[in-house]
């Protein structure tokens, strides 16, 4: 579920802002294209590599949480910042994920404390957690098509040009 987020839109020079009703409104089919696709765009066109980043931190985090054995999150969210008012968002790829909102969070002493005997991964956490990679990994898909074809060309002109020295 999006719970708001702040998008800094270049042509604008100024923040878009959505809030947590805009994220209410949202169906789960609606997610990846009215949320992530939205918060990647600065209105230059996607954020490719800062997309990547966070896939790759959200797959250490996912390594890391397949470890906390016991602990159970409920409610938590997630943060990710990117700087996205730099004109040149080519080089400025600097990523921040963070888990937030601990409150409801139950740890193995707490646990123990209600006599409960849950063990291994919030396996409910974890799926989150893959949910919005394999969504990130998704929309970084479509974007490898073109990047396959340049390749290809680039490779065509190369062997054209070892043909002919």
């Amino acid at each position: 579920r999006c719970c708001g987020m702040r998008v800094y839109w270049l042509p604008d020079k100024g923040f878009r802002v959505f809030d947590k009703f805009y994220g209410r409104s949202l169906q789960p089919s609606q997610f990846q294209d009215k949320c992530l696709r939205i918060y990647f765009d600065n209105g230059r066109g996607l954020r490719w590599k800062v997309m990547e980043t966070v896939v790759q931190k959200l797959q250490k985090l996912r390594k890391d949480a397949n470890k906390w054995d016991g602990f159970r999150f409920f409610s938590i969210s997630l943060l990710i910042v990117y700087e996205a008012h730099n004109e040149n968002h080519i080089e400025d790829n600097t990523v921040d994920v963070r888990l937030i909102d601990f409150a409801r969070t139950h740890t193995p002493l707490d646990i123990e404390e209600d006599n409960a005997d849950p063990k291994g991964s919030d396996y409910g956490f974890l799926h989150g957690l893959d949910s919005l990679i394999a969504m990130l990994k998704h929309i970084l898909a479509m974007r490898d098509p073109l990047k396959r074809k340049k390749k290809k060309k680039q490779k065509q002109k190369q062997s054209v040009e070892l043909e002919f020295k």
